[in-house]
């Protein structure tokens, strides 16, 4: 408001200036003093606003510095926290790295991790008491280079991942630093997310004594159940009998259950028969064995089964054949499981054909053939390596009657035990073929 008032003084002037006629100088004096008080007046308003301005300028400046270092502070505060938790997740993530490294330490199965190329990029500790190998010089060296004994007949260990996601190798063997042959079970498997291949393996001898433990526990559960499940059995036909004879509804429960009952009882025999057949206790006599009487009898054992599922059995069995020598009981076990399967595993309208192939050279000991061809499903490539595994049950979503997964694994014991052999060919959606040898008498 000052600076408003140098116009406003001037004001008397401008009026002498126009009262005084005669007084020319004076008047223009006067003038000149009025405009020089209002000039100066409104500079003053002008360098007024100018500082208000920059007053205001200013202030708001001020606000926005407080506003940004006030924001700076919250910032700082919510990076010392994200600070403070990145340092627990890294105290967390190095406690389980530590815990891992431990694990691995302590396994007691030797651990081999590669890429896609095989080339070793880690070990543990067991492998070096194996192989006699330093895990530091493995590093970066192909597996089969270090571990393989050399021969044109070797396959790379990686071979059968490129079928499949994982591979077991009971029989497998690795050459040791200093050459020796290390028989041991082997488990393939490719990493996730494509991050290369990993190789678990033990001795030969742990091995065995683990699956001698698991064999040894199921054995002695499949014992203790048979006695109460055949009790069960027992009187569910009894019901099953009194229930069809009155014609009652129920009938067809009880049938359900005595079904259920002798599927069941068939699972655990066939434990108990897998168990024999381990410890060699089947196949043990060696006597001529009839094998034309034996197949016929087979088929004729089958035969109600296809009939049922209406499957075509086909006998290709000429009138006589030079005998072979085993167990005839335990042989006949092994043809029917297979035979079996082949109907299983046939839809309706298809075709199980027995037949036998000849005489043929193998190990220095003339062995008969004997093939069960079907046109079931098949069996999937990534299947077929294993179905004599033990306890290997194939895809669900192939087959849909599912077993224990033992049934092959005796039948395949019983044909080793007869130094025999046995082997499959199969397609999915075509059938699969089985081939028995058995070697003939001496």
């Amino acid at each position: 408001m000052i600076s408003w008032l140098w116009p406003l003084a001037a004001m008397p002037l401008l009026a002498a200036a126009a009262l005084m006629n005669n007084l020319l100088y004076v008047r223009l004096a006067a003038l000149a003093a009025a405009g020089l008080l209002a000039g100066w007046g409104l500079w003053l308003a002008r360098q007024r606003r100018v500082q208000e301005q920059a007053g205001q300028r200013l202030r708001q400046d001020i606000k926005q510095i407080k506003e940004e270092l006030h924001q700076q502070r919250l910032n700082n505060l919510d990076l010392m926290r994200l600070k403070d938790r990145n340092e627990e997740a890294q105290r967390n993530l190095e406690h389980q790295m530590e815990q891992r490294q431990q694990i691995l330490k302590t396994l007691p199965a030797a651990l081999i991790l590669a890429d896609h190329d095989a080339k070793i990029t880690y070990g543990n500790s067991r492998v070096e008491e194996l192989t006699g190998w330093k895990v530091g010089d493995l590093l970066g060296r192909n597996w089969n280079e270090v571990f393989n004994q050399p021969g044109p007949s070797t396959v790379p260990r990686e071979k059968a991942l490129e079928e499949a996601e994982r591979y077991d190798n009971e029989q497998d063997q690795i050459k040791s630093q200093d050459g020796r042959e290390v028989l041991i079970s082997s488990h393939y498997w490719r990493l996730p997310q494509q991050k290369g291949l990993g190789w678990l393996f033990v001795t030969r001898s742990q091995a065995v004594d683990y699956d001698r433990l698991k064999d040894e526990f199921v054995t002695n559960i499949s014992h203790e159940l048979r006695t109460p499940l055949t009790v069960i059995k027992g009187y569910a036909e009894i019901l099953y009998e009194e229930a069809a004879a009155a014609n009652q509804p129920r009938a067809e429960l009880l049938k359900i259950i005595v079904d259920e009952g002798e599927r069941l009882s068939a699972i655990l025999d066939g434990i108990i028969n897998y168990r024999q057949a381990s410890m060699g206790q089947i196949g043990l006599r060696h006597e001529n064995v009839d094998i034309v009487k034996l197949l016929n009898l087979v088929a004729a054992d089958m035969e109600p089964a296809a009939v049922a599922k209406g499957v075509k059995l086909v006998r290709k069995i000429p009138e006589s054949l030079s005998p072979c020598k085993g167990d005839f009981t335990a042989l006949r076990f092994a043809f029917s499981h297979i035979l079996d399967n082949a109907i299983k595993f046939t839809p309706e309208g298809g075709t199980v054909t027995v037949e036998t192939g000849g005489w043929r050279l193998e190990d220095a000991l003339w062995k008969l053939e004997v093939h069960i061809t079907d046109t079931g499903v098949g069996i999937s490539p990534n299947d077929l390596p294993h179905i004599f595994d033990r306890f290997y049950r194939t895809d669900q979503k192939v087959h849909t009657k599912q077993g224990t997964g033992i049934g092959l694994s005796v039948v395949k014991e019983i044909v080793q035990t007869h130094s025999g052999t046995i082997s499959v060919e199969s397609e999915l959606g075509k059938g699969s073929r089985f081939t028995v040898r058995l070697p003939m008498t001496d």
